[in-house]
């Protein structure tokens, strides 16, 4: 009789090979990297000194996910307080100011927490889904678009029907030009203007009403302007709504195309149909609409346009001092 061993039994010459082969051709499994070399560093070094401010202060804890956030919150105040003191005369006060932001890191350091942004939400991806819904491509055109306040090259995979003209009041990128929208040649003419998340960084409401009256010399009749404001702006005011924002568009010569609002974002698509008299505007006035410590006083102010144009356009809040 034949015994049988059960697992015991010899692996056929040809298997026994390969197995040898696949043995030797078999790669040590490589070392884990340690935490400390392979994470990359949690905050870049132009930033650490905010960050560190607004935990100092109280407003976040060390721990906190909302650093960020608090950290842009802190560079808008300041720049408000500068603001205020400028136009109150009181230059002791706007130099204590203009030397913590210089401190903090000034401009640069807004800009890497805005960059940081931009790669959370970029706001061309919504200008690009609402030229897709108007359907504005055409075979053969390129339509010339201003992207104000660009950190990089937004439109870069879009050129074949997109000339598009990128500035910022100071650029870190070779395909944005530096210079401010207030300087910019009323000759220079666009099918469309981006205007995201730039009116809320203007320091007062006279100069935020310019830079609005100011896109429709930029724009023809049926040109568009895409206008995108943080929730806040609206939400959370003592002066300012939705309500107030339509209607002032309304005034410059815009209709609503497009209008949403998300938990952190309110958002215009404008369609420009007539070019208003500007020395002919009215006044607005400024109309408590909520109260509350905890609300911003932000607004948009638009005055006869001969006289806005006599104040000072250029938004130094920004500069590095």
């Amino acid at each position: 009789s034949v015994a049988c061993h059960g697992d015991n039994r010899a692996m056929p010459p040809e298997q026994s090979t390969k197995a040898a082969r696949d043995k030797k051709r078999k790669k040590p499994a490589r070392k884990k990297q340690s935490v400390a070399t392979s994470r990359k560093p949690v905050t870049a070094p132009d930033t650490l000194k905010l960050r560190q401010k607004v935990v100092d202060l109280g407003i976040v804890s060390k721990r906190s996910k909302n650093k960020h956030a608090a950290a842009i919150g802190y560079i808008h105040t300041l720049n408000k307080k500068l603001e205020k003191a400028r136009q109150e005369g009181d230059t002791a006060l706007a130099a204590t100011f203009e030397k913590e932001i210089h401190e903090l890191g000034g401009l640069k350091t807004y800009q890497s927490f805005s960059i940081k942004s931009e790669g959370r939400f970029n706001t061309a991806r919504w200008v690009l889904q609402e030229l897709y819904k108007l359907d504005v491509r055409r075979k053969g055109k390129r339509l010339r678009l201003l992207d104000v306040g660009a950190l990089s090259d937004n439109y870069r995979k879009h050129k074949a029907w997109l000339d598009v003209m990128a500035i910022d009041l100071r650029s870190n990128d070779p395909h944005v030009t530096q210079l401010d929208f207030f300087d910019l040649d009323v000759k220079e003419q666009f099918d469309m203007i981006s205007l995201c998340l730039v009116l809320n960084f203007v320091p007062s409401a006279e100069q935020r009403g310019a830079m609005l009256l100011k896109t429709t010399q930029h724009l023809s009749v049926g040109g568009y302007l895409f206008l995108m404001l943080p929730l806040a702006c609206t939400n959370n005011s003592r002066y300012f709504n939705e309500d107030l924002l339509d209607a002032l568009t309304t005034t410059v010569g815009y209709e609503t195309v497009s209008a949403s609002t998300s938990s952190k974002l309110v958002c215009r698509c404008l369609r420009l149909t007539k070019h208003i008299n500007l020395t002919n505007i009215p006044q607005t006035v400024k109309t408590l609409v909520r109260t509350g410590k905890k609300r911003n006083n932000f607004h948009i102010a638009i005055n006869r346009y001969e006289t806005a144009s006599k104040a000072n356009f250029t938004t130094t809040h920004l500069q590095e001092q």
